[in-house]
C-alpha cells in the first residue's frame, strides 16, 4: 500500500461519528453487553448499526474485550466523568474484587477498622 492510499482517509464503510458516539456511550453505560446487545438497545433508540459495525467502533477505541470496557469504565470513574449506577458497581465488583477497596470514607479513625476487616 503506497502513501496515497493511505491519505485517502477513514474507510468509506466506516459508521457515522453520531453512531460512534453513541456505540461509545453505550459501551461506558453497559459494558457488559455485546456487539448483539449493543445493536438491538440501540436500534430501540432509532440508531441502525450491525454488531460488526458495533466491534469495528470498539477494536478502534480498544474497547473490544468486556475487560477492556470495564477498565474504561474504572478509569471513567476515578476521574469522576460519570456516576455508577447499580449495575456499574457490581460489574466492577465482579470484574475487580479490590474495586471497593480503592476509596474508603470513615466518620472516625476506629471505623476504619470496623471497615477493613468486612468485605464488601
Amino acid at each position: 500500500m503506497t502513501a496515497s492510499q493511505d491519505a485517502k482517509g477513514p474507510h468509506p464503510n466506516r459508521v457515522a461519528a453520531k453512531i460512534e458516539t453513541a456505540i461509545l456511550g453505550h459501551a461506558l453505560e453497559h459494558p457488559c453487553h455485546g456487539a448483539m446487545g449493543v445493536t438491538q438497545e440501540l436500534r430501540l433508540k432509532g440508531i441502525l448499526v450491525s454488531s460488526s459495525g458495533a466491534r469495528r467502533v470498539w477494536k478502534r477505541h480498544y474497547l473490544l474485550t468486556k475487560h477492556e470496557r470495564l477498565l474504561r469504565l474504572e478509569k471513567a470513574t476515578a476521574e469522576r466523568a460519570i456516576t455508577l449506577t447499580e449495575e456499574h458497581t457490581q460489574a466492577l465488583k465482579r470484574f475487580s474484587p479490590e474495586f471497593c477497596e480503592r476509596h474508603t470514607e470513615a466518620p472516625y479513625t476506629e471505623a476504619l477498622f470496623v471497615v477493613d476487616t468486612l468485605l464488601c
